[in-house]
């Protein structure tokens, strides 16, 4: 079984169409089970009953802005230390090939 496998996908790959052709209507043929299979499936708009779940609230972004001003107006005066290193890699030279210079 696995030579005639081997055999069909050679003949695929040098038949160029019926390659392209084959991978398009396995595609479509997946849309096409996955649009029947999610056709049931609904998303619930009210909220259930029985659900501790809260509805998350976000905060306009003018409080948020000025609660940040106000911590960073308290955090001022501290102090910051930003420390960079980096690594120069050099270069490799191709073999047989001499360095230009």
């Amino acid at each position: 079984m696995n030579q005639r496998a081997s055999a069909l996908w050679a003949q695929l790959k040098a038949n160029r169409p019926a390659y392209t052709l084959s991978i398009l209507l396995t595609l479509t043929v997946g849309i096409l089970i996955g649009t029947v299979i999610s056709y049931g499936v609904k998303g619930q708009d009210k909220k259930a009953v029985g659900s501790d779940a809260a509805m998350l609230s976000v905060p306009s972004p003018q409080v948020l802005s000025s609660q940040f001003s106000q911590i960073s107006k308290q955090l001022e005066p501290s102090v910051v230390n930003i420390n960079t290193e980096s690594t120069i890699k050099t270069p490799k030279r191709r073999r047989g090939k001499p360095e230009r210079r």
